[in-house]
């Protein structure tokens, strides 16, 4: 019986190798240890030959099953390998009954391989989205009974009958909640299309996410997709504003916050556009923003004038007393307006107004609850500008999902924090720097932490680092930040303290309004409490008459916090040091002007002295391989554009060939770079006078930690010297001129002498031959008969400008590091300053041989040989020393 076994395991191991049509009979035979006359025999009798293509394909399949279920440790390929053939042994198992079946006139499908589709097929299909009438009629009644608890409520669902609806309301009285539901009971009563538009994508879901709670709740019933379909045919949209993706469909509108959405007018027509059918009705809710914002006009009337003759205008009363209770209009409109005061009226008993009164101040209690318009008239941040930058950024951001486990991959995000006070939240924001100079910033998310430890609220920061590739992370430690920052700095050690002075508030607004105008932030457009921040921050000064900036601390706006952060993120060198390169539309500007810094060359002796001084001593080390590609006057323009500016610019000129012929020097004040970081052209007034083609100029520029486009000097730091020095110079040679050190003062007392006398003394000292300073004081009620002639100080002792001057000196000297006798300054005393010729070795060795690699190997680098070699420098006589 073994034996027969082991030659039936024998004839199946040499037929699965055989239907692999990849071994010879011989190879067959070897492996399985079979004779090879019972090979061929076990071929011919089992017709292996004959076998269909689908019979062989489908054995081959089998036996390659059958290897991978045997494997002990599957790795994840073999599992997707055994999902795939599985599946292909399914076709062909399919195939394979319906050739057998094709004569009798049935037709094998799925289910005669698969129980459970047997088994589906025997009962009705299930509707998706679908409701039974009974469950309708909950969802109304359910509804309805919202309505009878919160009477404004009510008030809103009469009014479903006007065509238009426009209702100005307090922040969170459950509008949006409201109508949502009666979105949902009138798409399943009606089968009507239901179209909600929001600033954002992300404001519009939660219109679908009150919906699908909604009936949930009610029948049990789970609403899928987007747009939700009901089984009546019913349409429910949740767009955002842009006309792309709100144009196309029709049906009732439900426009939320429309007073904080940009291009208004745009969004009108689009909006009455899908309710143009006299059956559609369009509602517009919202908080106020402000004054000037386009949707005014509309909610005013005035908007109705235009276009129409003057004996058909009309005048509204918009205010509260007139539309709390809701009126038609003469031009189709119902319009209210409703208050917290008037939701608690009716019913609404969901705030502590009186509490709300202690957390907000008169006017922000006014704004945000009593539906009192902003007036930005006074505020640094205009309403228009801060809308450019609302976006929505759902469909703007494909790199960044808020839903994954990391939000925007590997990508660097910048931090901002701000702590919290009495009554405020904390606020943090996550901010993503531009992919490059001139780029556009991204507020991601946004974080407030309200009555929390710090703790807490530490480690909700580390959470965000742990979700995001945190770079950066700011830390407003001026009030009560201290706390948070030392408990960050535990995981974060990169992390930045900031003390705000009104010197770092101006540079921030300035900053931040640069970014504002110049279109380079986003924001998601449903944020409009990042809006209200930036609206509240105004100018004013301080006691000394200091301009600084301030905001209006509520408990929304949080000081304006949800809006500094934003500029904190990094610090002011983080978020703000790009801005010093800033893409102008054309090409990028300089962090400072060229046009000072060549002027401020020549500010004071010892400035310019020290950079000829480098300039002469790294020209004079240079041997130019090939004269004929570069000239030595070319290198030297070179490194006097690099010492002055940071940076220097060579062209390279080619041949028709191709080839290249030489490089000729660019001069650093007029080239600048382009969009491309291969892109260059060159100015003539400020303006494009020419574009180089790309990829002819080699940049070299000095490393700027602040921004990545041009190179920075090195001396930026002793400019502040270097202007004391040549104010201390100015001064004393006008004093000089005026003749203020040989002046005198005369002094006169008596009571005696006439004024006619006093006047004639007076004429004769100032009629002196020269510009000399001299005074005459005359003290009647001095000591009679005083006569007193007082020399003016020197001006070495009454201003000490020598001493002045020796030390606006050391500190050029300080950041040039040149020894002070190759500039020739003289000792101050009798030592001297040491050995020249140890002070040349210590500089060449420090400042020469690092000039050399760092400004001009690089343009070997670029040319791919050895165009300039360097010579050590050396002095005469250093070799004897």
């Amino acid at each position: 019986m073994a034996g027969m076994i082991d030659a039936q395991n024998k004839r199946e191991q040499a037929f699965a190798l055989y239907r692999l049509g990849i071994y010879s009979a011989q190879e067959i035979c070897e492996q399985t240890g079979t004779n090879y006359n019972t090979f061929m025999s076990w071929k011919r009798r089992g017709g292996w030959d004959e076998l269909p293509g689908l019979k062989r394909a489908q054995l081959t399949l089998d036996a390659e099953l059958c290897r991978l279920y045997e494997k002990p440790e599957k790795t994840d390929r073999d599992i997707k390998l055994i999902q795939v053939l599985g599946e292909e042994q399914r076709k062909n198992a399919i195939t394979e009954k319906k050739l057998e079946s094709y004569g009798g006139g049935y037709q094998a499908n799925d289910a005669d391989f698969n129980p459970k589709l047997r088994k589906r097929g025997r009962k009705p299909n299930k509707v998706k989205n679908h409701l039974e009438p009974e469950q309708v009629e909950a969802l109304e009644a359910d509804f309805l009974a919202g309505c009878e608890k919160y009477g404004h409520q009510l008030v809103w669902y009469k009014a479903k009958t006007h065509r238009i609806r426009n209702i100005l309301k307090s922040r969170q009285i459950g509008a949006t909640y409201h109508f949502a539901h009666e979105a949902a009971v009138d798409a399943f009563k009606t089968g009507d299309n239901q179209i909600f538009l929001s600033a954002s994508r992300a404001q519009a879901e939660i219109f679908r996410a009150y919906i699908v709670a909604f009936v949930n709740s009610v029948t049990g019933v789970e609403l899928k997709g987007n747009p939700i379909i009901l089984s009546n045919g019913a349409e429910l949209h949740f767009l955002s504003t842009s006309s792309q993706s709100a144009q196309g469909y029709h049906g009732h509108v439900y426009i939320d916050e429309y007073f904080w959405i940009r291009d208004f007018e745009k969004l009108r027509k689009v909006a009455s556009g899908m309710a143009s059918q006299k059956k559609w009705r369009q509602t517009y809710i919202s908080t106020p923003s402000t004054l000037s914002h386009p949707a005014y006009t509309y909610w005013s009337g005035e908007h109705f004038n235009k276009g129409r003759p003057k004996a058909h205008h009309i005048t509204l009363d918009i205010s509260h007393k007139a539309l709390q209770k809701g009126r038609l209009d003469p031009d189709g409109q119902w319009r209210q307006v409703i208050t917290i005061f008037d939701a608690e009226r009716q019913g609404y008993d969901l705030f502590d107004v009186e509490q709300l009164k202690i957390e907000y101040s008169p006017d922000e209690f006014r704004q945000l609850f009593e539906c009192v318009f902003i007036d930005d008239a006074a505020s640094v941040f205009k309403f228009e500008t801060l809308k450019r930058a609302a976006i929505d950024s759902l469909a703007k951001w494909p790199d960044y999902d808020p839903e994954a486990e990391r939000p925007y991959g590997d990508k660097p995000v910048w931090l901002g924090y701000d702590p919290s006070r009495t009554t405020d939240a904390a606020s943090c924001v996550v901010v993503a720097p531009p992919d490059q100079p001139g780029g556009k910033f991204r507020i991601l998310e946004k974080y407030s932490w309200h009555g929390m430890t710090f703790e807490y609220q530490a480690k909700q920061i580390e959470n965000l680092t742990e979700r995001f590739n945190v770079k950066e992370i700011g830390i407003d430690v001026t009030g009560m930040g201290d706390g948070v920052f030392e408990r960050v700095q535990g995981f974060f050690r990169r992390a930045k303290a900031i003390h705000y002075s009104p010197a770092t508030k101006a540079e921030l607004v300035t900053k931040g309004i640069d970014v504002f105008e110049n279109k380079r932030i986003e924001y998601d457009a449903g944020w409009t409490d990042l809006m209200k921040a930036f609206l509240t921050i105004y100018a004013t000064s301080t006691e000394n008459g200091t301009v600084t900036y301030k905001a209006k601390r509520t408990a929304e706006t949080g000081h304006a916090d949800v809006a500094k952060p934003e500029a904190v993120s990094g610090g002011i060198a983080g978020l703000l040091g790009y801005l010093d390169s800033f893409w102008n539309g054309e090409y990028y500007d300089t962090p400072l002007s060229l046009d000072g810094l060549v002027n401020a060359r020549t500010v004071m002796p010892w400035h310019e002295s020290a950079m000829d001084v480098k300039r002469q001593i790294l020209t004079s080390t240079v041997e130019i391989t090939r004269p004929d590609m570069i000239r030595l006057s070319d290198v030297e323009n070179a490194i006097e554009d690099f010492l002055w500016s940071g940076n220097y610019y060579l062209l390279r000129e080619y041949a028709l060939s191709g080839r290249l012929l030489r490089l000729s020097h660019q001069p650093a004040l007029y080239v600048r770079r382009r969009k491309r970081p291969d892109e260059y052209c060159w100015l003539k007034n400020g303006i494009i006078n020419s574009k180089y083609p790309r990829g002819r100029i080699i940049h070299v520029k000095r490393y700027d930690p602040r921004q990545e486009v041009y190179g920075m000097p090195m001396y930026l730091s002793a400019m502040n010297h270097a202007f004391l020095n040549k104010s201390s110079v100015v001064f004393r040679r006008k004093y000089i001129d005026n003749g203020g050190h040989m002046g005198y003062i005369l002094y006169l007392s008596s009571k005696t002498i006439e004024d006619e006398t006093v006047e004639d003394i007076e004429d004769a000292m100032y009629d002196t031959t020269g510009d000399v300073g001299n005074l005459l004081i005359h003290d009647p009620d001095g000591s009679d008969g005083d006569l007193k002639l007082i020399k003016l100080s020197e001006i070495t002792n009454k201003d000490d400008f020598f001493n002045l001057q020796n030390l606006t000196r050391d500190g050029v000297a300080a950041i040039h590091r040149v020894p002070p006798q190759l500039m020739g300054v003289m000792p101050a005393n009798v030592g001297g300053f040491g050995s020249p010729v140890e002070a040349v070795q210590v500089f060449a060795r420090n400042e020469i041989v690092p000039l050399q690699t760092n400004v001009l190997n690089p343009i070997n680098e670029a040319v791919g040989f050895e165009l300039l070699r360097f010579k050590d420098y050396r002095i005469a006589g250093e070799n004897a020393e």
